[in-house]
């Protein structure tokens, strides 16, 4: 997705399909995905973590960019749904072997690292298809042999692990019943994330701030999310917490902040979307950290539960801003947003049910 958006003009000039359809390979990419990992995901743990990671990295790299790569408005179309299919059910069979693989005391933070991963190559994917003005086929190309190599390193580095699969059975624990609580609580916050990815850089420009100065509050908020990730990871890991409080107060913080992108002030507008990036949407590391560290039977599934939420977020939030604008106002749409976060943080607050779900 790093590159499709980098790469966005690129795309609307060669399908001749309007501004919207990088937009739409966008939704392609998220709402497929997470319908991979509603369906899909339960299964995981059944047909193998490593296995899963494999077949879903040969779908990427020989299916899915491969499609992307032959530029036909149908096959971008294909090839998004491709991709996010893969990638649905591969981050949370990766984090699966991450939690056989880890002691217990470093979990945490290997899986918040992993985490912030992921948008940080989303950036230097951006980078990278900026500073070598590849063409539109070679850039997806580059992408794919790229796949290759990341595939066939995983498939080395993995080959002597013992991952069991689990029987089919084996019931789930109480804790892994209630990750439908936080599949919820994912899919509410990030509403916010899919209304940051394709609406902050407007509210802000709306405001009269420099188009210049609205690219460095993206980056600096893109930068801080990314840090937020590692560092709760590494406070968590030290001060050996495992509570749902830290994550529960940094959805309640971007809360604040994705509410400020309401004011048409551009100070308040900037410091808003720079809380709602690092706060609002930093929270992902430790909340799969957390569900993958209670999750002992099936650590797969309970992890595909968040990626459906997460997914399925990521493409309405965007859609909701969209009828928002056209409706009731943009203002109005990023306090609904707000809202929804708050909901998420009030959702995965630790109560006296909590005792329920302990493993």
């Amino acid at each position: 997705m790093g590159v499709v958006a980098t790469a966005a003009q690129s795309i609307v000039d060669s399908t001749g399909r309007g501004d919207g359809f990088p937009g739409l390979m966008a939704t392609a990419f998220f709402l497929v995905g997470s319908l991979t990992a509603l369906s899909v995901g339960p299964h995981v743990d059944r047909f193998g973590v490593r296995r899963t990671a494999i077949v879903a990295g040969s779908l990427t790299a020989g299916v899915g960019f491969p499609l992307l790569a032959l530029g036909h408005p149908m096959a971008l179309f294909a090839g998004s749904a491709a991709t996010g299919a893969a990638f649905s059910v591969m981050l949370p069979a990766t984090n699966a072997i991450l939690r056989l693989a880890l002691p217990p005391d470093r979990l945490v933070l290997g899986v918040c690292l992993k985490q912030a991963a992921i948008p940080l190559s989303l950036l230097l994917a951006g980078e990278v298809v900026s500073l070598l003005h590849l063409g539109l086929r070679e850039t997806f190309l580059a992408a794919d042999a790229m796949a290759v190599v990341v595939l066939a390193a995983f498939v080395w580095a993995t080959r002597d692990a013992r991952v069991p699969r689990r029987a089919a059975q084996e019931l789930p624990s109480a804790s892994e019943r209630g990750a439908w609580r936080y599949g919820v609580a994912t899919l509410l916050a990030s509403l916010t994330a899919g209304a940051l990815i394709g609406y902050a850089s407007i509210t802000l420009r709306a405001t009269g701030m420099a188009e210049a100065l609205v690219a460095h509050v993206l980056v600096v908020g893109n930068l801080a999310g990314i840090s937020t990730r590692v560092l709760s990871g590494f406070a968590a890991q030290h001060f050996r917490l495992t509570s749902w409080w830290p994550v529960a107060l940094m959805m309640l913080s971007g809360a604040i902040g994705t509410l400020a992108l309401c004011s048409s002030v551009p100070a308040v507008a900037g410091v808003g979307a720079l809380i709602a990036f690092a706060l609002g949407w930093g929270w992902s590391g430790l909340t799969f950290a957390l569900v993958l560290a209670t999750s002992r039977h099936r650590p797969g599934s309970s992890g595909a539960l968040l990626q459906a939420g997460g997914m399925l977020g990521t493409a309405v939030g965007p859609l909701v801003m969209l009828a928002a604008s056209h409706s009731v106002g943009m203002a109005a749409g990023w306090a609904l947003m707000a809202g929804a976060l708050a909901g998420a943080g009030w959702l995965v607050m630790p109560t006296t049910r909590d005792r329920l779900l302990a493993p």
